[in-house]
């Protein structure tokens, strides 16, 4: 069975993430896979360390939707001839599949936003959807809310799955906080994402501001994006000493191996996939109970949930995990059991793989 993914990112961001995951545990026996990629995607060469074909088409960067992107998309589902089309966020890729006559699924990597809620808008999602697709992916069940919301009929949710990060040996641990100017004895807590200003990085600063005088809290943002200058700007008017720009890292194994713990401060967060990269180290997590975090933080369990925009909330939290060891303890490996079961590479490739079978059995069905 030959599968085609169309992406139009042409950075390296969660949904290629996803795509990464997917690519290093599918079933090569039973599939075929091959990739389609804006041109000059930060994505192509890590797909090919994989061995799966890509294929760079221009017209679609960052773009869901242009004409000339489906008139390419559909000649070249014409001579590749894939039995699923599976398309991240690219109406092009939808239409140019439907045209084809192809069994298409999109996978929805975000949560509904307020403005999608709107009459119009979702008149359009719905039609987009229910027309188009036989099948829209939620990635959290907090995303499948919002898309019935919307209208959308077939829609069902497969977690996100990643492969476990490597465990770096305390040489390499060392090492890695020398980079990043840290010493052994600091707690490190670090924050995962795009400097956008509903990652909540205002509230992890708030918090940091409020531990200024707590010499082993460090604060590590990983990530780059618009809200940059400004994190940066009001880091230096509060002369915060104890924050720490990375700036965009590709290997986040690094980051998670010094981390003690992940802050997630989003104002909505359909996923979270910088928690559960961390559940795969046993890294406990400190998070808003928003969109889909809940289903991956058991709040006092595996991590603790604190209410949007509190960094008063996150500041308590962080000290209860420092300063009692045993619950941190019993977090950690809370965490990592929570990933086994749940949230592996390999669990979402075979839910994948399952939907694939049912959809084309059942397309095979209607062309009987």
């Amino acid at each position: 069975m030959k599968i085609l993914h169309i992406l139009t990112d042409t950075n390296i961001s969660g949904m290629g993430r996803h795509l990464l995951a997917f690519l290093s545990a599918y079933n090569r026996d039973e599939f075929t896979v091959e990739v389609v990629l804006p041109e000059g995607s930060a994505l192509t060469p890590l797909v090919k360390e994989m061995d799966v074909t890509v294929i760079e088409i221009p017209h679609i960067a960052n773009r869901s939707f242009s004409l000339r992107g489906v008139f390419r998309l559909f000649r070249l589902i014409g001579e590749l001839q894939p039995d699923i089309v599976h398309t991240h966020a690219c109406l092009a890729g939808r239409i140019a599949g439907w045209l084809r006559r192809r069994v298409v699924i999109n996978t929805r990597h975000y949560c509904i936003f307020e403005d999608e809620l709107r009459p119009m808008s979702m008149r359009f999602a719905r039609f987009a959807n229910n027309l188009l697709c036989d099948m829209v992916i939620a990635v959290s069940p907090a995303v499948e809310d919002g898309l019935r919301q919307q209208g959308t009929k077939r829609v069902t949710t497969i977690f996100n799955g990643i492969a476990p990060l490597r465990v770096f040996s305390d040489e390499e641990k060392t090492a890695a906080r020398e980079k990043y100017g840290l010493v052994p004895t600091d707690y490190v807590v670090a924050q995962v994402a795009s400097m956008v200003e509903m990652k909540g990085y205002d509230s992890t600063l708030n918090a940091a501001k409020s531990l200024i005088d707590d010499e082993d809290i460090m604060f590590l943002f990983a990530g780059e994006g618009p809200h940059e200058a400004y994190l940066r700007g009001r880091v230096e008017y509060d002369e915060l000493t104890n924050v720490v720009f990375a700036g965009f890292v590709q290997d986040v194994d690094e980051i998670m191996n010094v981390a003690d713990v992940i802050v997630s401060a989003g104002e909505t967060e359909a996923f979270g996939l910088p928690i559960v990269e961390a559940m795969s180290l046993g890294v406990p997590a400190v998070a808003t109970d928003v969109g889909g975090v809940p289903f991956l933080v058991n709040d006092g369990v595996s991590g603790i949930l604190v209410p949007p925009r509190r960094g008063d909330a996150i500041a308590e939290a962080l000290v209860a995990l420092r300063n009692d060891p045993i619950m941190y303890e019993e977090m950690s490996y809370a965490s990592s059991a929570i990933y086994e079961s749940f949230f592996t590479a390999q669990r979402m490739a075979q839910d994948m793989e399952e939907l694939y079978l049912q959809l084309l059995e059942g397309d095979d069905e209607k062309g009987e």
